[in-house]
């Protein structure tokens, strides 16, 4: 297969890197799965398995295709160590061949702002995660200048879809309101907070692939309109048809249950979001791209629907 006919997807077998997946098959695109995993997630489709901090794995990648979305990221708890000799790693693998870089970022670097966040915000951010984020984009699109790689990046916000475990809007509300539990949310029920349909990521990451007029960009990745944490499980909970309780995770709860849980600690440094508005200007991406994106309503559906196929056992 030639790669100009071709799609690299790093990071492969994760929920982005599936999602992006199934949309380039759908459009009878070929695609190459990369990740470090032994276990091929997505069947019937090329895969290739190696480390991407490696520099010398990352060029033998170079050849075998002609456009690359990253979707690819260590582990939550290695960031510090790994996440920026990673994008080194695959400017450096990548640079100086005609293959053009899709990089899935989030909006981690901007820290916290008092309005609807813009791709021309300022990176104020102040947590170690946040600078990583911040300090790994501008590498990329300093690499686009240099003219070293072509470059665009799609930011999106927490997203949600179907089976996607452990995220806010993740198995303590999907995987909850299918087993007819108490939902569980961890921030401010009453702050507005834009949320990422999965599909409408994948589907951004794609377009910005195929488009040529504004390479060396950043992209919000399109949303529904924000509203709040407790209109949506209400929305969520209504669908299943189940009466809706919930456990919410906010304040001294959440400051103290962080001292015991490891995964509610590791958030800590991006409290902000949840305790706060958060919400994304996304119009840019919308105008240029036309682009609608997936209505609360219907992602809720669609993801309630891969839930009640694949449901997780939640605890009473």
């Amino acid at each position: 297969m030639s790669p100009h006919n071709t799609v690299l997807v790093l990071g492969g077998n994760g929920h982005l890197g599936q999602a992006v997946i199934r949309q380039l098959i759908s459009q009878s695109i070929h695609v190459i799965s990369v990740s470090r995993s032994a276990t091929q997630v997505v069947k019937g489709i090329d895969y290739i398995q190696g480390d991407l901090s490696q520099v010398e794995f990352v060029k033998s990648l170079r050849h075998k295709a002609n456009v690359v979305i990253h979707c690819a990221s260590p582990a939550y708890s290695h960031w510090k160590t790994q996440f920026l000799p990673m994008t080194d790693a695959i400017i450096q693998g990548f640079e100086h061949s005609e293959t053009k870089l899709i990089y899935a970022d989030n909006l981690y670097a901007y820290g916290q702002h008092s309005h609807a966040l813009t791709e021309t915000d300022a990176y104020l951010t102040t947590s170690t995660k946040g600078k990583i984020r911040a300090k790994a984009a501008q590498r990329l699109l300093d690499a686009h200048h240099k003219q070293m790689l072509t470059v665009s990046i799609a930011r999106g916000s927490d997203f949600y879809g179907p089976n996607i475990k452990h995220a806010l809007l993740g198995e303590g509300v999907f995987g909850a309101a299918v087993a007819e539990k108490s939902a569980t949310y961890v921030g401010n029920l009453s702050a507005r907070h834009s949320f990422t349909f999965i599909d409408d990521f994948a589907r951004a990451l794609i377009l910005l692939a195929l488009d040529h007029e504004r390479e060396g960009e950043v992209w919000h990745v399109p949303n529904a309109p924000a509203i709040s944490p407790r209109e949506i499980l209400h929305k969520v909970y209504q669908q299943v048809g189940a009466p809706l309780k919930i456990t919410n995770v906010q304040g001294a709860i959440e400051t103290g249950l962080s001292w015991i849980m490891p995964s509610l600690r590791a958030i800590q440094e991006t409290r902000y979001q949840r305790d706060f508005d958060f919400v994304v200007n996304d119009r840019k991406f919308c105008r240029h791209f036309s682009f609608t994106p997936t209505s609360l309503d219907e992602g809720i559906a669609q993801t309630l629907a891969g839930w009640k196929l694949s449901p997780f056992t939640v605890a009473a």
